[in-house]
């Protein structure tokens, strides 16, 4: 059960109880640990924080629809879903 107490900025009413909030990310993931690992997930508002980005908020269908996307572990496949290379 949450008990509030009086609101903080923006308006959000935070919540007393340990096992729940009123604010946060969300981030969900499945994680295969076995002789081949596997993992899938989703983030809630995207891969960025960006303004402007193609990736601001682009996961938010796969939380409506609950499904993950998968999480690339090897260099072979984080190479061949680049979208782009940058350099700093």
């Amino acid at each position: 059960m949450c008990r509030f107490r009086r609101p903080v900025s923006a308006g959000l009413w935070p919540c007393v109880s340990p096992v729940s909030t009123g604010h946060g990310e969300t981030i969900v993931c499945a994680i295969e640990f076995g002789s081949s690992q596997q993992a899938r997930c989703t983030l809630g508002y995207g891969n960025s924080t960006q303004t402007g980005s193609p990736h601001l908020e682009d996961q938010l269908p796969l939380m409506v629809r609950k499904t993950l996307h998968p999480v690339w572990l090897e260099k072979k496949d984080i190479e061949a879903n680049l979208e782009k290379r940058e350099s700093f």
